[in-house]
């Protein structure tokens, strides 16, 4: 009796405190109740955006990579509270595509959650696959490709050779090859020549630009196109002018009286070349052989006629 007494005398405390805290409970509103945050776009470059929130002691937030860019393991978006904001970073895009996160907001006092899409755009890009176009004088028709993740606006050829390079342009988007062939025209002339195709992108004023090489006319020349030597023999100094590289000096019907020596370089075009000569038998007045300068592979070549005799003096 006396306990339940006492019980009677505490029970208005013990109301007067459950009503405090019932009071202080249905006092707190939380930032997340009724809102919704808007989604953010970010660019390719490093970049920071916050949204105010008010109180966010209680303030959690997850980000979910669903990159585009399969890069799902790399954490390039990060969500904090600072201050009364919820912050969200994104680290710089050096990849080719757009990618993508979503961020979930939760109250842990309310159980209220919010969500919204974090986007961060590609990094742009017109890449040449060859950067390097290598044509022989007769030209031809090329494949000339691109790796663009935006349109191809226009193209353009840079050379002071009218007629050098032709042409087309079009217009490609996305992360794809950009392809376009390109017509090399002739060389006719022993110069090499070089000239370059460039594409470029209007809104992001990229450019592109591929070279494109063209080896001249092959040439080999002589001072004379024939070389005397007396009955002695000895050694033929032949200088030879050519943008031909590689050549090799053949004697025809392997003459056991000439051989070929060394060849050396003396300046971009132009070489000496070595024949060795046999003195002249006895028993006979004169001969000669045709010594062919030839790259293998190549059709175009020269011919030298070397003359041995006793009416030629040393």
């Amino acid at each position: 009796m006396r306990n339940h007494r006492q019980l009677l005398l505490l029970m208005p405390a013990l109301l007067a405190v459950m009503t405090l805290f019932s009071s202080c409970s249905k006092d707190y509103e939380s930032p997340l109740s009724g809102r919704t945050i808007p989604d953010m776009t970010f660019e390719s470059g490093r970049g920071e955006q916050s949204v105010e929130l008010g109180d966010v002691s209680h303030i959690t937030a997850k980000v979910t990579i669903v990159s585009e860019a399969g890069e799902e393991s790399v954490i390039w978006c990060s969500a904090n509270t600072n201050g009364n904001a919820l912050v969200v970073n994104v680290s710089a895009n050096t990849t080719y595509s757009t990618r993508k996160s979503v961020v979930d907001v939760y109250d842990t006092e309310s159980n209220d959650h919010v969500s919204f899409n974090v986007t961060q755009k590609q990094n742009d890009a017109i890449l040449p696959v060859d950067e390097i176009i290598d044509a022989p004088y007769t030209g031809g028709l090329y494949l000339l490709q691109l790796k663009t993740n935006v349109t191809i606006d226009w193209m353009n050829i840079i050379s002071d050779y009218d007629n050098f390079i032709n042409a087309k342009t079009a217009t490609s988007r996305g992360l794809v090859v950009y392809e376009d062939y390109i017509t090399v025209a002739e060389n006719t002339n022993s110069e090499p020549r070089e000239g370059y195709v460039e594409y470029g992108n209007n809104a992001t004023g990229l450019k592109a630009k591929v070279l494109v090489r063209q080896a001249g006319q092959p040439y080999i020349r002589f001072a004379s196109d024939v070389a005397t030597i007396g009955e002695a023999g000895g050694e033929l100094d032949i200088e030879v002018s050519t943008n031909v590289t590689n050549f090799v000096a053949e004697p025809e019907g392997a003459p056991n009286w000439l051989t070929v020596g060394t060849k050396t370089e003396l300046d971009k075009y132009k070489y000496s070349q070595k024949l060795n000569i046999q003195p002249l038998p006895s028993n006979i007045d004169s001969r000669r052989c045709i010594v062919n300068f030839v790259k293998p592979g190549l059709t175009y070549g020269k011919q030298l006629t070397v003359i041995q005799s006793r009416q030629t003096e040393d």
